[in-house]
């Protein structure tokens, strides 16, 4: 972890070399600055000054020398790989430490600010984000190609494209192979690499409540009276002229009883099995971590 009043004094000694007008020129000891230093930190990458810092790993092998001089030759290549295709008449590049304590602090320089800009608000917030990881060639292609928009890189011939992009990947796989964790110094230009992701917005007005519950299951509610019994009416035959007399058959003592067809009763099927092409899919596995 970075000490804060170490921060300050390097980002205003690197100020007063590459941005002079950025450096306050009332500025005494840390805590003179008010501005804030992530932004300090932006306005120097856009005067072509990268300010870098990494820490080693917490592991059982200490981290050597090489480690840091890989990670400083990481953005070198980059830049020189980026400036080679897009800016070949701005190819110098510098790079230092600031001082000998830990964990170190290195200022990578660069003709071309935009370059410069664009690998410490893209490259170094991807390298915080996944440092440890073995994130995919799908994943880090993506990430380059917000790098190479942000260049204005996309008119380039696709040949052109896809080995720029291919080298650049190679560098960058290197970069995250490293045993260190990298800080972040400057904003990120995308809100992608945020590491926290923003809290969710509460929404403007309280949705409806749904009806209470009612207080008794539906079997124990009263069920209403049953209708009164109705009578058959008494059929009585139509009146015939004068019609003979004919042989009356006795009178039924009670009303036969009607059964219902057997095609008539209702059937009750067991609900259908759900086909499992409509069961949702299961759940997405954890990003890598």
């Amino acid at each position: 972890m970075i000490d804060p009043a170490r921060l300050e004094i390097v980002l205003i000694a690197v100020a007063r070399r590459y941005a002079p007008t950025a450096a306050p020129p009332t500025w005494a000891r840390p805590g003179d600055f008010q501005t804030g230093l992530p932004e300090l930190a932006r306005r120097l990458a856009s005067e072509g000054a990268l300010v870098l810092s990494a820490e080693a790993q917490a592991s059982a092998v200490p981290t050597d020398a090489s480690a840091y001089t890989a990670w400083v030759d990481a953005y070198k290549s980059l830049y020189t790989l980026l400036c080679r295709t897009l800016f070949p008449s701005f190819m110098r590049i510098d790079a230092f430490y600031v001082d000998q304590l830990q964990p170190p602090i290195a200022i990578v320089y660069g003709e071309c600010a935009p370059v410069m800009t664009a690998l410490g608000g893209y490259v170094t917030p991807y390298a915080a984000m996944r440092s440890g990881t073995r994130p995919s060639e799908i994943e880090m292609r993506g990430m380059l190609d917000l790098l190479f928009e942000a260049l204005e890189a996309g008119d380039l011939p696709r040949p052109d494209y896809a080995y720029l992009r291919d080298e650049c990947l190679a560098v960058l796989r290197g970069l995250l192979d490293l045993p260190l964790y990298h800080t972040p110094i400057m904003p990120s230009l995308n809100a992608i690499f945020h590491a926290q992701p923003a809290p969710a917005t509460p929404p403007t007005a309280p949705p409806s409540a749904p009806p209470p519950p009612p207080t008794t299951l539906p079997s124990a509610q009263k069920a209403p009276p049953p209708p009164p019994p109705q009578t058959l009416p008494t059929q009585t035959a139509p009146a015939q002229p004068t019609p003979p007399p004919m042989p009356q058959p006795p009178p039924p003592t009670s009303i036969p009883e009607r059964r219902a067809a057997p095609d008539a009763v209702p059937l009750f099927f067991n609900p259908a099995k759900r086909n499992p092409d409509d069961l949702p899919p299961p759940p997405l596995p954890p990003l890598p971590r």
